[in-house]
């Protein structure tokens, strides 16, 4: 489980890391727009691959197929760090998205092979490490490209790869994978990934060009059609790619429903707060910060979370998923609210934005356990990589979301003359992503007390039996 850990960090620093860096790779480059797809191919690819790359693993063995995710990303950042041409950093930027797939794939082995009833809890460490590490890489991202060169963000995740590669040879143990009644199903995988892909695209040009772009809706309608087919397919297909007959399960589709729901709100706190406190004070609003400062105030939440994902864990593996999920969510409820009536100084928002972190983490970990409740052992990765999926592009639409709520009341800055929000469309902000949260915790009283598995039974008391061939 350690080395598991330490696997799963390596998705979590190839997403953070270049964040930070990307200031210091448009001054060499000069090109705003391509260099933002340093950070959007990332995104497309790791979302596209998370289902696949999970159901890879489920079929032919995840150990195996974690060491070829490692090897990509280590070949991606090398190819990143040597490539002197622009557009070879965002191919090799693209293969490291095959990282995405890492934490189903680390989920799945976690219900595999931890111990009767410990699953749950290591699933809340594996989230709370994973949230914990992005604040890391940004920090460390920044750190490196302004004392060296952005080059060594990417040496630095291929001397991390190589490193962890034996270790998860040597100490993990090779699983069989399950057995599969037909062939891979490759035309599956070739439509969801690009559907998927062209999907988010048209999210992101959206929140950048507005929702009457072309740019925007090109791809969502095309991605639209396509997924459209690829469920068509898959629902005809005898093995499916991803089985979306098990959506018909209640903790599945719950989950998932949750899952979309706090990505929507409560996982947009970064965004909100950071924005608040390098605002300037005007209007008796703004906190006026560095960017820098403002990253290191937003630690304490992130040590928030490296504690309540585990907690998460522990309340689902003892209590059920469910109340994971609504005791996440009502922690997040007060959240915001505080937020709402205080926000004034700096402590006010530190203090907030650490009740918000800890709900939203208890709340993060408890999805993929509620998830796998409902999940047959050998779709274990299948299933939260489609979770993945559903969170990313989930997420997208809650960014657009928030700059809307943030554009109602508008403040201009006399000094730079940038427009910024006032305090009402914050307060507005605010009271939205906390009826959101009650939401998630409204929709997780929908899933049916958990049932306790036979004593003899094997395996974790939250895995559902494993479906017959």
């Amino acid at each position: 489980m350690t080395v598991l850990m330490l696997v799963e960090v390596l998705s979590s620093l190839e997403s953070s890391m270049v964040v930070t860096a990307l200031p210091t790779i448009l001054k060499e480059f000069k090109d705003i727009t391509s260099a933002g797809w340093l950070v959007s191919c990332f995104l497309l690819a790791s979302a596209a691959v998370a289902a696949v790359g999970g159901r890879l693993g489920d079929m032919f063995g995840r150990r195996r197929m974690l060491v070829i995710l490692v090897l990509l990303c280590a070949g991606g950042s090398m190819l990143s760090a040597q490539a002197s041409d622009l557009r070879l950093i965002i191919i090799g930027r693209t293969i490291q998205g095959a990282s995405g797939a890492i934490l189903p794939l680390c989920y799945g082995m976690t219900r595999e092979l931890a111990p009767p009833g410990k699953a749950p809890l290591w699933i809340g460490l594996l989230t709370g490490g994973y949230s914990f590490s992005a604040a890391i890489g940004y920090i460390l991202g920044g750190y490196l490209a302004d004392t060296g060169s952005w080059r060594s963000v990417f040496y630095v995740t291929t001397a991390y790869a190589a490193m962890i590669l034996p270790l998860l040879l040597l100490v993990v143990p090779a699983t069989r994978g399950a057995k599969a009644r037909g062939k891979f199903d490759i035309l599956g995988a070739a439509m969801f990934a690009p559907a998927v892909a062209a999907m988010l695209y048209g999210i992101t040009a959206a929140s950048k060009q507005g929702w009457d772009a072309t740019a925007a809706w090109g791809p969502l309608i095309g991605g639209a059609v396509v997924l459209a087919i690829w469920v068509w397919h898959e629902m005809r297909v005898e093995e499916p790619l991803i089985n979306l007959r098990l959506l018909k399960r209640r903790e599945i589709y719950i989950g998932n429903a949750c899952a979309a729901m706090a990505s929507l709100g409560v996982m947009q706190l970064p965004l909100v707060t950071l924005l608040l406190l390098q605002q300037p004070r005007m209007a008796g609003v703004g906190l006026a910060v560095s960017a820098t400062v403002a990253g290191f105030l937003k630690l304490p939440s992130n040590v928030g979370s490296l504690v309540a994902s585990p907690l998460g864990g522990w309340v689902s593996g003892r209590y059920g998923a469910r109340w994971a999920m609504v005791q996440g969510g009502f922690i997040c409820v007060i959240g915001w609210i505080s937020l709402y009536l205080l926000h004034d100084s700096l402590l006010q928002v530190v203090v907030g934005s650490v009740i918000c972190a800890f709900g939203s983490s208890v709340l993060l970990s408890a999805i993929p356990n509620l998830v796998l409740e409902g999940a047959p052992m050998e779709r274990s990765s299948e299933v939260t990589g489609l979770t993945s999926v559903i969170r990313s592009m989930s997420a997208g639409i809650g960014a657009q979301v928030i700059a809307i709520l943030l554009a109602t009341s508008r403040l201009n800055d006399p000094v730079s003359g940038a427009n910024y929000p006032a305090e009402s469309a914050y307060q507005l902000t605010f009271l939205c992503i906390a009826v959101s949260a009650a939401l998630v915790a409204a929709i997780a009283f929908g899933v049916p007390p958990r049932k306790r598995a036979p004593a003899a039974e094997p395996g974790p008391p939250t895995a559902a039996p494993a479906a017959s061939p």
